[in-house]
Order: structure tokens, then sequence, then C-alpha cells
């Protein structure tokens, strides 16, 4: 048939950012109250609190295979990743409360305040992130010795 491939090189698909809206600054956080709600309602209705500042009391798991931390109400199976914004939070004494008691692989209850964001992706379901701006009233649950 005579065809010959030809070498292209490399060819980049731009399919634009992977979430669809501006990103929320850290800065965003403090200037106004945060709107009081539950794990279980953020899940339910993602849209209503999508890149608002919120405040949840929730239990915050330790790190799991892959590195996440979660955010998870098992009344309602509700499950969300979160992320802090790095060099913000490292001198907030509640955020290093928090930080080692996951460290020991312990579950804490704890109320936090952050931007919540839905992040659209196809042929899925939204991708739901807390992006932690404040940390507060932090308990570590006693440790299950039955293991």
């Amino acid at each position: 048939d005579g065809a010959k491939d030809l070498n292209l090189g490399r060819i980049v698909l731009d399919v634009g950012p992977a979430q669809f809206m501006d990103p929320i600054e850290p800065s965003d956080c403090c200037e106004k109250e945060p709107i009081k709600t539950t794990l279980c309602e953020l899940v339910r209705t993602p849209e209503r609190f999508h890149r608002k500042v919120v405040e949840i009391r929730t239990a915050v798991y330790p790190f799991d295979v892959d590195g996440d931390t979660n955010l998870f109400d098992p009344s309602c199976k509700a499950h969300v990743f979160y992320e802090h914004p790095g060099r913000l939070l490292q001198a907030d004494q509640g955020y290093q409360l928090l930080r080692s008691h996951l460290r020991q692989g312990r579950i804490v209850d704890a109320t936090l305040a952050g931007n919540f964001e839905m992040i659209l992706v196809p042929s899925s379901r939204p991708y739901l992130v807390f992006r932690l701006l404040r940390v507060s009233e932090v308990v570590a649950r006693p440790v299950d010795k039955k293991k």
C-alpha cells in the first residue's frame, strides 16, 4: 500500500484548566463570617457552598494509603478531601495539634474553617475539596486498644 509512518514529534493537547473556576485565595478566609454547616450538607448540596468560606465540626481521619487526609461523617457517608494552604497554617496552634494527632494515627474531632470548592470532572461526580484556613476545638479520640 506504500503508506509511510510520519513522526510528528510531541503533540500537546490543551484541554484548559482542570477546574473551571478561578482559584480561591487564602486571604478570602476571614473577611466575612464563615457559613456554619455540616459535612453532610456540603456533600448533599455542594453547589450551594461552592467558593464559599464555611465552618464545620467534623471528624478528621489520618492519612490513607494515598497520602490523603479525609473528612468523613459516617451518618451520611460524606467524604471530602482537605488541603491546607502550606505555610499559612504552620504557626497556628490548632493546626499543629491536629497534625500531631494525625501523625500518631488518631482520629480527631475538630472545628474547621475553609474554602469549599466543587471541581467539575468530565464523566464523573464532582470532586469536593475543603481548603483549610483555620482549626479550633481539636479533640483526639481515644486509641482503640483492641487491635
